[in-house]
């Protein structure tokens, strides 16, 4: 890794999410929490084909998709997040209603890489109310930003 690279790397680490940042994510909050949403439209592939293994995985909801690509885009994403402290932040409900916006980031970060390493993740995490508390803990947090004049917005 180049010296250029490291430098833009803890740019992205020290990037604090704006409120636009999270109003943008916010806006998919009546859809991923419905309670009638089913985040996996379908289950693809799975069986032998050729007589090669053919796993399982999952097609989702648009609105998945878009969430996540909103969250990659807008700078959400952590390098330097570590997988296994931030499970334990998100498996209690008290650690995420105190969540700062870097342990917000970091949580956003674990529930997109999941993905690649557990087919079904990102279903799974909407699914069991994941998404839906830390995307309350992002409302809050949103109205607690500098307005950029050096006022709060609430």
């Amino acid at each position: 890794m180049t010296e250029s690279d490291r430098a833009s790397e803890r740019r992205a680490r020290e990037r604090q999410p704006t409120a636009r940042d999270i109003q943008a994510l916010l806006a998919f909050k009546p859809i991923l929490c419905a309670d009638d949403f089913v985040p996996i439209r379908e289950w693809v592939g799975g069986g032998k084909e050729d007589g090669a293994v053919v796993i399982p995985y999952p097609e989702y909801d648009q609105a998945v998709r878009d969430f996540v690509d909103t969250i990659v885009k807008d700078g959400w994403m952590d390098s330097g997040y570590v997988p296994a402290q931030v499970e334990k932040l998100i498996e209690s409900e008290r650690a995420i209603e105190r969540a700062t916006l870097p342990q917000m980031r970091a949580m956003l970060t674990y529930f997109v890489r999941g993905e690649r390493f557990c087919d079904g993740w990102w279903g799974h995490m909407i699914e069991k109310g994941y998404i839906g508390r830390i995307l309350e803990r992002l409302a809050e947090l949103e109205g607690e930003l500098d307005d950029g004049r050096g006022r709060s917005r609430r």
